[in-house]
Parts: structure tokens; sequence; C-alpha cells
């Protein structure tokens, strides 16, 4: 029997994905699991296959589907600081998915000491290679290319749920919310947006970076027919 329900949830987690079933009258339906694809550790990197871990999402929130035949209002929780880049036409994964756990930005903080006083005013956040700065500011220094086609337009980068979502709409939005935004330290708690400062201490274009959305009301149509709030 099909469950009739009022919302559904969307956990990504570094060990599990998790999708939730609320129903109409406010209980929990159900929870649908499956392990995150596993992280592979080589000295301070962390990374898992981003597209394996795309497809148990998909998979996951499928299982979710098949107990309803509504399409009921869609929410998304993502683990905070991991990344990939990847190819605009196809959505091929270019890096893995870089995890939060990964320590290769700590070159970047350090060089970037005698600043943390202004990077914490704009953010919040201590620097600390956990974020997603640190890490790509290294990633770009190491691979010039990557810059140019990253401002080229031809990759784009964001964190899980950028990556899900443009994915879920046939690549025609690449977006985040403030509360992913500000956890990369690139962005500005007070205008909620990329910070120019930021991104020029990190050494991060700008336009490579997804748009910014309020965290809430967003009335996204996926092509799964939900709609992503």
């Amino acid at each position: 029997m099909q469950a009739v329900m009022s919302a559904i949830a969307l956990d990504l987690g570094s060990t599990a994905i998790k999708a939730g079933l609320l129903l109409q009258d406010g209980t929990l339906g159900g929870v649908v699991a499956r392990a995150s694809p596993e992280v592979v550790v080589d000295g301070g990197r962390y990374e898992s296959d981003a597209m394996a871990y795309a497809e148990a999402a998909e998979a996951v929130l499928s299982e979710c589907l098949a107990q309803t035949t509504a399409r009921p209002p869609f929410g998304l929780c993502s683990q905070r600081s991991s990344f990939l880049i990847w190819e605009r036409t196809g959505g091929r994964p270019v890096t893995p998915l870089i995890s939060w756990q990964d320590d290769r930005g700590k070159e970047s903080c350090g060089a970037l000491r005698g600043k943390e006083s202004v990077i914490r005013d704009l953010t919040g956040l201590p620097l600390a290679a956990y974020y997603l700065a640190p890490k790509l500011s290294v990633l770009l220094r190491t691979h010039p290319s990557w810059r140019e086609r990253l401002s080229s337009g031809e990759w784009l980068l964001g964190t899980l749920d950028t990556f899900l979502i443009w994915r879920w709409t046939g690549g025609r939005h690449h977006l985040t919310d403030a509360s992913m935004a500000a956890r990369t330290l690139l962005m500005d708690i007070y205008s909620q947006q990329w910070s120019p400062v930021l991104c020029g201490l990190f050494d991060v274009p700008r336009r490579v970076l997804p748009e910014i959305r309020p965290s809430a009301g967003w009335a996204l149509p996926l092509e799964n027919g939900l709609i992503l709030q």
C-alpha cells in the first residue's frame, strides 16, 4: 500500500545516504538508506567516486518515490564541504568527490595566516583546511589549465548539492544555498554572496562559483517530478 506523503527529505552523508518520508499526519513513514561510496584515503587525501555517489542517491530517492503516487515538496541536506569539478557537457566528473576530511589545503592556510582575522570577520569561521576554499586554491595552483576550463564554463564546480541539483535539472541550474556557501570560506555572511575579498585571498575566480540562493523558497522543479524547496 502506498503512503500519502507531505514531504520527502534526503540526507547525503559521508557514510550513509538516507531518504525520509514524512506523512500527512506529521509522522515519519519510513527511511530508505544505502551506504555511501567508500572514501579512499591516501595520505591527506580523502576521495570517493562522485558518480557512484550520485547514482546511489538517485537509487535511494527512487525507492522512496516508489512508495507514493504523489510528488511532495523535497528537502536536501548535504555534507557541507565535500566538492568536485565536472564537465558541463555530459556531466562526467573531472575530479573525485573531495571530502571535507581532505587536508591538502593546509598549504593554502599556512600562506594566509596573516589574513586570518579578515577571513574570520567575513565568514565567522576559522581558517582551516576543512573548508572548500583552501583545497580549491591548491588544486587551481597545481593544475593551471583547470582554472581556464572553469573560467570558460567548460567545467563546473560545486559542493555535492550543487552537482546533484545540476544533474536533476538537466544541467539548467548551477546553484547552492546560503547555508552551504557559508561553509566554503568564500561567502560574506553579511551579504550572503561570494566575497571579492575572500575570492581574491584564495585566488578563486568568482565567476566559476554557483549562484547562491536563500535556504528555502526555491520551488525548483526537478526532472523526477519533485519540487525542491
